[in-house]
């Protein structure tokens, strides 16, 4: 045989599918967390217009950011931008799983009662990973207390305050999101005969994460102003407000 035609021993040799699935765990917990960094300001304006309500004043919050130089606008985002990595990597792990059982409970089931159902999954995989780390950015964004002080003071049970209303919104999120997207995918390959390029499945997902984001809102309200504050007397009122 020929030299040029001899197979090498590793060519087209994939990894493991452990390998391949740490792969895939570590980088979508990096590209999360890196993405996280730019918008982080618009978490802080969100946990302040929710945990006030009628009492935020838009004027108030550019004068002390502005004051600030930036400083308040990035409170949390350390603990954050570390905690969201794994929340969604259990995220995308979520949906994996929860598509594979919907199939072994359900077999006959709809692609919509999948998407639902494994973006409900998904919503619970975040809840559990990711609530400590949210929990400490709403209190800093509040409160300005770092996730040292919370811990150091009040214990790590105090990371799960609003973990009900979390997962809530998780759920409803997500299986909204997953839904969507997957009706609108599946209207563009029924019309255009081919899969979406990556660009394009942004533009997809867009409208969808709008429509969950407004079906979720009410539970993301009432989470954060749990979360934002430990005095519990308060909450009464934080949340007709």
């Amino acid at each position: 045989m020929a030299k040029g035609n001899e197979k090498q021993p590793n060519a087209g040799r994939q990894p493991p599918k452990v390998i391949r699935v740490m792969q895939d765990f570590a980088l979508s917990g990096l590209a999360a967390s890196l993405s996280h960094i730019p918008h982080h300001p618009l978490y802080t304006l969100k946990s302040h217009m929710m945990f006030y309500g009628k009492g935020f004043s838009m004027k108030q919050f550019l004068v002390i950011s502005l004051e600030s130089r930036g400083t308040f606008l990035m409170r949390g985002v350390m603990v954050r931008s570390i905690g969201i990595a794994p929340e969604k990597s259990f995220k995308i792990m979520g949906l994996q799983g929860g598509t594979h059982l919907a199939n072994y409970l359900f077999p006959q089931c709809s692609k919509g009662f999948e998407w639902a159902f494994a973006g409900s999954v998904a919503g619970a995989a975040t809840t559990i990973i990711g609530c400590p780390s949210e929990r400490s950015m709403v209190l800093a964004h509040i409160e300005g207390k770092t996730f040292w002080e919370v811990v150091r003071t009040k214990g790590v049970r105090v990371l799960y305050n609003g973990a009900m209303a979390t997962l809530y919104r998780d759920i409803t999120f997500n299986s909204c999101l997953f839904t969507g997207r997957g009706y609108i995918m599946k209207l563009y390959k029924n019309k255009y005969g081919e899969e979406p390029s990556s660009f394009k499945k942004v533009w997809i997902g867009l409208p969808a994460s709008v429509f969950a984001g407004v079906v979720a809102c009410p539970f993301d309200v009432v989470k954060t102003r749990i979360q934002g504050t430990e005095k519990l007397g308060m909450l009464v009122t934080l949340i007709s407000g």
